[in-house]
Formats: structure tokens, C-alpha cells, sequence
């Protein structure tokens, strides 16, 4: 397989403008023909498994189906499993999932990055796209689990109470009232309420019939230390699907079921992953369930 390893350099070479949106870089031609890169989300978590290790996980949508390069890259002192760089033919979806493992030995600073770019039969690319997230973890002598480095709250401005108003005699006094108000009926959020945990339960992983089916479910737990209102937001890969909120009424775990409808195509292959992430009241990276779907074909 040839090397890829200075198709970065290249394709800046070639690439016109540089956008900052978001602390995403998007690199763009005026005009950028052919295929490129729609989206990509770098995800970082802490591998409580092994010593002073990070778990990375992108997901990668592009425009058509082809071959996509992608890298990951961080901070001085991170060293990638298998290396930061890669190649992904998408032959059946255009979406899909890169990670790696990084391990370093001492604290480290920066950003954590990946890149992706669509490679045409010439080497050439559409639009490149590179997602980052902070890198700011301690280890000291690397025979530790990784922790966050704690990041100091910025300064609160000093404020002034307001001026206060003369008070209204008695006979003036009237009570204030809202149009339409009412009791909300959900529980009270408790100070620091917290989702303690989402797992993967029970779910379809395997497909292999007619399609467009109705029969795949995918189903998770999810756990709470108190009564309050979840956010959570099921994903696609890449892509979100909806967003719904889940009510506790006290602590304990909620089951949530997704059953996609009309799903696949007949004589279509597909595979990736669904999952669920937490939005409020504090983020929970997406629990991922995978699977593979294998249509039969059309019946002529």
C-alpha cells in the first residue's frame, strides 16, 4: 500500500483559505469539486484500564463513497497506538469510526487533533477537516491512571447591588401575577444532580433480510443520583437523530429504547454504530452500540 505520509503537506500546498469556526479548521478551495469531507468529531476519553493511557475515537462522514486519509496528532510527549495516520475505503456507508490509544509518561498540554481528507485516483483531495480538544492531562511518573489537569475559574467581576426604590405604601401595594402561570409538574432538580452512568444494554447488533426493516432496537441504561430532567441526544455515527429528554423521579436507572423505522435498502450492506450522549445536566460521551446489516436483494 503506498505511504500517505506527506499528503498533509500537499494538499495545504494546494488548499486555499483557512477559516477558524469553532476551534474546528476548515482548509477550502474556492470551489472544491469532487469529494470531500462533510464532517468529523474527535471524542477523548481516559482509559481507566492501563497507566497514563487515552482512548480517541473520530467519526467521519464523507461526501461519496471512496478512500479517506486521516491522522491523529497531539502534544509533545503522546505516542499513538499503530502510529497516528491511516486509510479508510468506504465501500458500503459514507460514515465511519477511526480511534486510537495514546500513552504518554509525564503531564502533557495542548491539543489533541485528528484530521481527514477524501484522496482521489491522483492522490489529490476535496476540502480537509480537522477537529481538536484539549489536551491537558497529568501522569506524573507515568505509572498512573491519566487525570484531567484542573483548569482555574476565571475572575467574577465585582458587582454593585442596584440602587435601591422607595416602598410603596400599603394601599398601592398590588401583587404581581403572570398570564397563564402554572406549577410545573416535573420533579425539582436537586442541587448537583448528576447522570452517574450510561451502559449499552440488550440490542440488535446483527441484521440479515429483507429491507427496508423495522426490526432492529437498540436499548441502553441510564442513572442518576437524584430526581431531575435528562438531556440526551441519540447519534448516528456522526450524525444526530433526535434529541429527548428523560425524567426521574428519584434516583435510580431508566431504561431508553431507539427502533429505527425503514431501515437499509434491499441488497445493501451496511455497518456502524448508534448511540445515546448526555447532554445536561453534565456531559456523558456517547455510549456506542455497533452493528451490521445485511440486506437481502430485491426480489425481481
Amino acid at each position: 500500500m503506498p505511504s500517505y505520509s506527506h499528503f498533509p503537506r500537499a494538499l495545504v500546498a494546494r488548499l486555499g483559505a483557512c477559516v477558524f469556526i469553532g476551534g474546528a479548521v476548515f482548509l477550502a478551495q474556492a470551489e472544491a469539486p469532487g469529494a470531500h469531507i462533510n464532517s468529523i468529531k474527535l471524542k477523548v476519553n481516559i482509559d481507566h484500564s492501563a497507566n497514563c493511557r487515552l482512548s480517541l475515537s473520530a467519526s467521519i462522514e464523507a461526501s461519496e463513497m471512496g478512500t479517506v486519509w486521516y491522522r491523529f496528532s497531539g502534544p509533545p510527549g503522546v505516542e499513538f497506538d499503530f502510529g497516528g495516520e491511516g486509510t479508510k475505503t468506504l465501500q458500503f456507508d459514507r460514515f465511519f469510526g477511526a480511534g486510537r490509544g495514546a500513552k504518554f509518561t509525564a503531564d502533557i498540554h495542548g491539543v489533541l487533533r485528528v484530521e481527514a481528507a477524501m484522496i482521489d485516483a491522483n492522490g489529490q483531495s476535496g476540502v480537509e477537516l480537522s477537529d481538536s480538544v484539549p489536551a491537558d492531562y497529568t501522569c506524573g511518573n507515568g505509572s498512573a491512571i491519566a487525570r484531567v489537569i484542573p483548569q482555574l475559574p476565571a475572575s467574577k467581576p465585582t458587582l454593585h447591588p442596584a440602587p435601591s426604590r422607595p416602598a410603596l405604601p400599603p394601599a398601592q401595594r398590588r401583587p404581581m401575577t403572570v398570564p397563564g402561570a402554572f406549577k410545573p409538574s416535573r420533579p425539582a432538580t436537586v442541587p448537583g444532580f448528576r447522570v452517574t452512568e450510561v451502559k449499552v444494554s440488550q440490542y440488535t447488533s446483527n441484521f440479515n433480510g429483507s429491507c427496508p426493516t423495522d426490526d432492529m432496537l437498540f436499548r441502553w441504561t441510564v442513572s442518576t443520583d437524584g430526581p431531575g430532567s435528562v438531556l440526551l441526544r441519540f447519534m448516528q455515527e456522526s450524525r444526530p437523530i433526535r434529541v429527548e429528554t428523560l425524567i426521574f423521579s428519584r434516583r435510580g436507572t431508566r431504561v431508553v429504547n431507539y427502533k429505527p423505522t425503514h431501515m437499509g435498502s434491499p441488497g445493501g450492506h451496511y455497518q456502524g454504530w448508534i448511540g445515546i450522549e448526555v447532554l445536561s445536566p453534565n456531559p456523558v460521551p456517547a455510549a456506542h452500540e455497533g452493528y451490521t446489516m445485511q440486506c437481502a436483494p430485491r426480489v425481481k
